[in-house]
């Protein structure tokens, strides 16, 4: 049974971190498209040529100018970089900071809860393990929390918009907000599944 739960959790952390490489444009916030687009293209398309430390460096230098919003989202994408170049505890560095100067970045909450729980399938100790799997769930239940707040005021302004305007557009990102959640809510049930057996 643990053998089989332990395989699903692979294949789910597998599946989600293929499908955020692929979504993850898609979800970025509309401040950073106008403001930041810019540089955070050529550092990924720097990252593509494989040029991945250049990559970095453009994100760096971008993280120390703009407001606190602006500098938050160089950090997530940063954080992104790093989680791809699998320097994981990096990436971990970079969401965390990306939630300090923003706690409304919540797709930071979401990558956390996946390195989160994908470090505590590797450790060792039993106690670092419940330790981890706790901060996942933590970081996935914020997500949640934050990104149900977001979709619900975003339809609440598509209704507004859709008075004014007779036709009805359809919004990739509100595709990608449900896909989100509930891949999220399967990982707070098998981790509370989890953490309630321990």
């Amino acid at each position: 049974m643990f053998i089989k739960k332990h395989k699903t959790v692979m294949f789910w952390f597998l599946a989600v971190l293929v499908t955020s490489f692929v979504l993850y444009p898609l979800f970025v916030d509309a401040e950073s498209q106008s403001k930041e687009k810019p540089r955070i293209r050529e550092a990924f398309e720097l990252f593509e040529k494989g040029e991945h430390q250049e990559a970095v460096d453009i994100l760096k230098e971008a993280s120390n100018e703009g407001d606190s919003s602006r500098r938050a989202t160089v950090h997530l994408h940063l954080g992104v970089l790093y989680l791809s170049m699998a320097q994981y505890d990096s990436a971990i560095s970079e969401f965390l900071m990306t939630l300090q100067l923003d706690d409304r970045k919540f797709m930071a909450n979401y990558h956390l809860g996946l390195l989160y729980e994908a470090k505590s399938l590797k450790t060792n100790t039993e106690q670092e393990k419940l330790k981890l799997q706790k901060k996942a769930l933590e970081s996935w239940q914020a997500f949640v929390e934050k990104a149900e707040i977001s979709k619900m005021k975003r339809s609440a302004g598509d209704k507004k918009k859709k008075k004014k305007k007779s036709k009805k557009r359809h919004s990739h990102r509100h595709a990608c907000d449900t896909k989100y959640i509930d891949t999220a809510k399967k990982h707070i049930e098998f981790l509370k599944e989890e953490l309630g057996n321990e």
